[in-house]
């Protein structure tokens, strides 16, 4: 498990988990709970998912 940490103007800090996972005939897909709301306003970099290429890699259901 991979964890992305945004930390917040107010000092708290919020968190996404994700994972990789390995699907059958070598293709990848990623599991994440997604970029948390608080820190959308914030976050320029976007959420985990944003550095995978949607045409190559599986968005999978958390």
């Amino acid at each position: 498990m991979r964890l992305q940490l945004y930390f917040l103007p107010d000092g708290t800090v919020e968190v996404e988990r994700f994972v990789q996972v390995h699907l059958p005939k070598e293709k990848l897909g990623i599991r994440a709970t997604g970029g948390p709301e608080r820190a959308a306003i914030y976050a320029s970099c976007g959420s985990a998912t944003r550095t995978y290429n949607p045409q190559t890699v599986t968005l999978l259901a958390n």
